[in-house]
């Protein structure tokens, strides 16, 4: 990036600590139009943007935060097993297929959105902030699908890890074994050994 970039930050109002620590290339448009978190949240919340998180949650971490709370990693749970059998997923190629399809879905639905957003017409008003409404709760219901076949396809991303790195420690501890019994072969006494070619040749 060029030396001269300046990085707009999330950062609100009502964060004083958070905003004493910008550099002289950052910048928060939030502090600078005053709006504090329930202000940004509140903005969200009207225009359907708001992440589905907080449905049943007061932040919206990583779902991997060691800081999450069971109630958090529960709904994680209950969620894509509801997902999965709704929609009789069996495999995680199948998982994959119906995210393409709703990201798909989500595009068609935005497109036709940003056509009302575009119109004009004041007659038609009431009408069209129903269309955009409708829209937008449509958005966010496969917004929230969307998620979580994400958060599907990251558990088994790191489930075929743990495997993976499984099989290399059990493999190693077999290389270990082997070359355990090899080296005690090696260290028995020439009396031994050759007692025992005495008896074969006998």
């Amino acid at each position: 990036m060029p030396h001269d970039t300046v990085y707009y930050l999330g950062i609100a109002a009502d964060e004083p600590i958070r905003l004493a620590r910008l550099k002289a290339n950052q910048t928060s448009l939030l502090a600078k139009y005053n709006l504090t978190e329930n202000d940004a949240q509140a903005m969200c919340q009207a225009e359907g943007l708001l992440s589905p998180l907080y449905a049943f949650t007061g932040r919206g971490g990583c779902w991997f935060c060691p800081n999450a709370s069971m109630r958090e990693l529960r709904h994680r749970y209950q969620q894509q097993t509801h997902l999965l059998w709704e929609h009789r997923l069996q495999t995680l190629a199948e998982v994959q297929a119906h995210k393409s399809n709703l990201e798909n879905q989500i595009e068609q639905l935005a497109r036709q959105r940003k056509v009302l957003y575009r119109q004009k017409q004041e007659p038609e008003r009431a009408a069209r902030e129903e269309q955009i409404q409708k829209l937008t709760k449509q958005i966010k219901a496969l917004c929230h699908e969307f998620y979580i076949c994400t958060d599907i396809e990251a558990d088994a991303a790191m489930m075929q890890e743990k495997l993976r790195q499984a099989e290399l420690a059990a493999q190693q501890e077999r290389n270990e074994v082997k070359e355990d019994e090899y080296k005690r072969r090696s260290s028995r006494p020439d009396g031994a050994r050759g007692a025992s070619v005495f008896r074969g040749g006998y």
